[in-house]
């Protein structure tokens, strides 16, 4: 192979290495972090939470960049268990609110005495901010529940993980291009 050839090889092979996986490298810990859900007063009103951020998703064509978290619910009680939609919020580390998100089932039905139901919800970004704009050395991610008629807020907080890179898309997928020229 000449060397005009490996440099259209390489010209070629370049803009594979350009390519951004859909989501930013933020990772935040810990993952799952489980939260004692309790009405007091009322024993048979018991639930607990487990709560993951994926990740800060890039904007895509109409789509702002949004946080993406998950929720999972266990109702451990024999009171119905409802999440409230209209509670959830993100709080970035400079306290800057996310936009309502949305969730990607809706959660009208309670649920009934060792039912469990996961959602998805989608933080956008805040009109005319960009994630380059807030501080993610921590998420704060709050929510209220309902035992029947009884409503219970909770707050907890991610930290960032600088360990190392992580992306919930992509994994530890990379490639490197390598260039030998002799003569």
């Amino acid at each position: 192979m000449n060397v005009r050839s490996r440099l259209l090889a390489l010209a070629l092979l370049a803009p594979l290495c350009a390519c951004e996986g859909p989501w930013y490298s933020a990772r935040f810990a810990p993952a799952p972090l489980e939260v004692e859900l309790r009405a007091d007063g009322e024993p048979s009103a018991q639930a607990r939470a487990l709560l993951t951020v994926v990740g800060i998703r890039r904007a895509e064509k109409d789509v702002p960049a949004q946080v993406v978290a998950r929720l999972r619910l266990d109702n451990l009680g024999d009171s119905p268990l409802a999440l409230v939609p209209e509670s959830l919020e993100c709080v970035t580390g400079d306290l800057v609110s996310m936009r309502a998100p949305t969730l990607d089932q809706d959660p009208a039905q309670p649920l009934a005495r060792g039912e469990s139901r996961v959602w998805t919800a989608s933080f956008p970004m805040p009109e005319g901010r960009t994630p380059e704009d807030l501080d993610w050395r921590g998420l704060n991610l709050k929510w209220t529940v309902a035992f029947g008629e009884r409503r219970v807020t909770t707050g907890v907080t991610f930290d960032r993980v600088f360990d190392s890179y992580h992306d919930p898309y992509w994994g530890g997928m990379s490639l490197g291009v390598g260039v030998s020229v002799s003569n």
